[in-house]
């Protein structure tokens, strides 16, 4: 089992090792009913006709990132010594919440419970620290991550139809799930 160890640094290289992307045979959508007294979400799982692949390519999001790791929440999974997964975390102070910008477990490494690990580790993190809550974000065609969020005890909380750059919000949008762990 690999070890589970904070990041002392921010790797722009090992970040790139696990965080290639997914692919995916189901997505949810999401129909909006609105009338002047109501506003209805509703999010429906459904199987795709072909697979949905998607390749992540970061750009702005490093300096954030090399700004917070040293914050000490951001976790790493190594097994003999190379990077297999890797949590990018903070603590937002005003809501005392950890955020988790980035989850990833490397291909090949996945479902052997690296990620359940992982979770595990940044939960006692966000104890330690007198948190409440603990919150991630995934893309309506990830299912798999959402459906391992929810197996970590996480419930969707929210959904952002124009958090990414795509005009047709129905076919990408955020889901945000989120974890009470205090009070």
């Amino acid at each position: 089992m690999p070890e589970i160890a904070k990041l002392e640094k921010f790797s722009e290289d090992d970040l790139n090792s696990v965080l290639v992307g997914y692919t995916s045979s189901r997505k949810y959508t999401v129909e909006k009913m609105e009338t002047n007294n109501q506003i209805v979400f509703k999010l429906d799982l459904v199987p795709l006709g072909e697979l949905y692949i998607k390749r992540w390519f970061l750009t702005s999001e490093v300096d954030h990132y090399r700004r917070i790791v040293p914050t000490g929440y951001s976790i790493g999974a190594y097994a003999d010594g190379e990077i297999v997964g890797m949590a990018i975390a903070e603590n937002l102070d005003w809501n005392r919440s950890l955020f988790i910008w980035e989850f990833h477990v490397k291909e090949g490494h996945r479902r052997q419970g690296i990620g359940a690990l992982m979770m595990n580790e940044l939960e006692k993190e966000a104890r330690q620290a007198n948190l409440r809550i603990m919150v991630c974000e995934a893309q309506n065609t990830n299912a798999d991550a959402i459906d391992f969020y929810k197996y970590c005890g996480y419930s969707i909380e929210g959904i952002d139809l124009h958090y990414y750059d795509d005009l047709d919000s129905r076919n990408e949008f955020a889901i945000y799930m989120k974890k009470i762990i205090g009070d």
